[in-house]
């Protein structure tokens, strides 16, 4: 009698449904989100016994106490496997008083140590578990086996439990009703023990796998509206071609995305979103963003996405940009860009759009920011604007060079996230565009609605495109918004607010750099040879601590040959 099954991968916020036979999978994962709504109790949920292995290398003592006291509140029956590596035997100690302090808690909680170097073993975290798995299963089999109806048995990161809402996932009327699996026991697929679980026997009945991941927002927050879905179509002739049955008999996502980007096949659809969580931790792309920008950092390690998608962007770069390696980027002065970040504790980066290959800049700086501890800043540039992505191509960016099937909206919605302007030392005031005769002060800056789209006229519409003019007081803008603004409009709002100067960029300045306003303006065009036509210099401002001033100067990084989109530039950025 064959099988049938549903399976939960809880290590990285994913669920699996693999079903064999003749049952439609799409109506019982239909069934599934329908009582995804019942609480948790004895009424709708058979007596299942969860087993939770928490894998342990290096983890430090109070993240492993958080996990266990936040497991420890859930009303489920749990056995805890505490998975180390001999490896670990020196700080074993550090990790008793844990199991001693949680032993009248759970069911049972048993620590675990995995000798180094068993043959035909995977490599890392995977085969503490699955050691750890085979001793409490023996202990479940001579002890709780006519206890209880089903076992449970996953692995979890000790820092992928946020809150006490962990396990509301535990809706099994689809368990209850349909499911009876063979010797009672239910393995997640990061468990790779071939004996209770075997992927490719389920995959080889599929033409393709489907996952979903972190898909249902009342698994986690109880107060959750909103239901994200997120998942990803591999058909299985490409999982054969990247040979996705090996030693770990389960990839994590990442891996066989980068696989795939490597061979460069296109008819890869991926999207992610997240849960929602009641500890803020960024709930989607949009919020992670948020996140990058607006210097969020997180208290807890849950960077499964920002580590992961690294190294997926790292791999698509590879083979998307012919890049054989980082130091030798030569686009739009890469090796400049890398001297930079890796010698300023803070770098204020204009950055320029309308260049080829925009959005793997864009998805970089973002990625940046969290690497370099949030220590970049970019402005928000007036024509990075929902219009203007569609007309640079951004969504087609997404959708063919980074195979993403993405969310425009969240991704668009970036950019309403940026910052506008930003004030160095009090005495120096950064922003893209210029001065606005309805900004006096820096607080009516500070007052001004950030989380919007830029509106075509107003104060912030004028931070972003109005220029400083010889004439004397404000003029009309030949480019049709923001204003034109003279050395006296200048010289006050300089006075009123006790700054030293404004810098600001928004006009090409052959030199990279240009005082005006008797120095009381300073433009800075940090793009060499804009849109591949212009021949001009870029600069970079450096401060020291005492603000005193330098300029960078760059050129353009050689040609690399003509690329593949031609593109008219708009006459209002020259």
């Amino acid at each position: 009698m064959h099988a049938t099954c549903i399976v939960t991968f809880i290590e990285q916020k994913r669920i699996i449904y693999k079903f064999l036979n003749n049952v439609n999978w799409v109506d019982m994962k239909n069934t599934y989100i329908k009582n995804r709504n019942y609480k948790l109790n004895n009424n709708n949920i058979e007596d299942i016994l969860h087993m939770v292995i928490i894998p342990i290398f290096k983890e430090d003592p109070l993240v492993i106490d958080n996990t266990l006291n936040s497991l420890a509140k859930q009303n489920v029956s749990m056995i805890i496997g505490l998975a180390l590596e001999e490896r670990e035997m020196h700080s074993d100690i550090k990790y008793n008083n844990i199991v001693s302090k949680y032993e009248n808690k759970f069911l049972k909680i048993i620590k675990t140590i995995h000798p180094d170097g068993l043959k035909n073993e995977v490599a890392g975290k995977a085969s503490n578990c699955n050691y750890c798995v085979q001793i409490l299963v023996k202990y479940y089999e001579n002890s709780l086996k006519d206890s209880y109806d089903y076992v449970m048995i996953t692995a979890c990161d000790c820092d992928s439990i946020w809150c006490q809402d962990y396990f509301l996932y535990l809706n099994y009327l689809s368990v209850k009703n349909n499911l009876k699996y063979f010797n009672h026991i239910i393995y997640t697929p990061n468990i790779t023990n071939v004996k209770h679980f075997q992927p490719n026997h389920i995959l080889t009945n599929w033409m393709s796998i489907t996952r979903s991941i972190a898909t249902h927002g009342h698994f986690r927050c109880l107060g959750s509206i909103r239901t994200f879905t997120s998942e990803y179509h591999i058909p299985l002739i490409l999982l054969k071609k990247i040979d996705y049955w090996d030693n770990d008999l389960v990839h994590e996502d990442v891996h066989m995305c980068n696989k795939l980007a490597i061979l460069n096949e296109k008819c890869l659809i991926f999207k992610s979103t997240f849960l929602p969580c009641d500890n803020q931790t960024p709930t989607n792309i949009r919020s992670v963003y948020q996140s990058f920008i607006l210097l969020w950092c997180q208290s807890l390690r849950w960077n499964f996405f920002i580590y992961d998608l690294y190294y997926l962007f790292h791999q698509l770069l590879l083979n998307l940009f012919n890049i054989k390696r980082y130091e030798n980027f030569q686009i739009n002065s890469w090796k400049v860009f890398m001297q930079i970040i890796n010698n300023y504790e803070n770098l204020f980066y204009f950055f320029v759009a309308p260049i080829f290959n925009n959005i793997f800049w864009i998805l970089y700086l973002c990625l940046f920011n969290n690497y370099y501890n949030n220590n970049l800043i970019y402005y928000l540039l007036n024509y990075i604007q929902p219009y203007f992505i569609i007309i640079h191509m951004f969504l087609t960016y997404l959708c063919t060079l980074l195979i993403l099937n993405a969310n425009d909206e969240d991704t668009k919605d970036l950019f309403d996230y940026l910052p506008l302007t930003a004030i160095v030392d009090n005495q120096i005031f950064c922003l893209h565009g210029g001065l606005s005769p309805s900004i006096d002060t820096l607080d009516h800056v500070r007052a001004l609605d950030r989380i919007q789209e830029v509106p075509h006229e107003g104060p912030m519409c004028d931070l972003l495109w109005s220029d400083p003019d010889d004439r004397g007081g404000w003029g009309i803008s030949p480019r049709g918004a923001g204003y034109t603004f003279g050395q006296d409009i200048s010289e006050t709002f300089n006075h009123t607010n006790g700054l030293q100067l404004v810098s600001r960029a928004h006009q090409l300045v052959m030199e990279g750099y240009n005082w005006c306003h008797d120095k009381n303006v300073v433009t800075i065009f940090s793009a060499p040879n804009y849109c591949y036509r212009c021949g001009n210099q870029a600069a970079i401002m450096e401060l020291d601590d005492s603000l005193k001033y330098s300029f960078l100067q760059f050129d353009p990084a050689p040609r690399r040959g003509e690329p593949h989109v031609t593109r008219k530039t708009p006459d209002y950025f020259l």
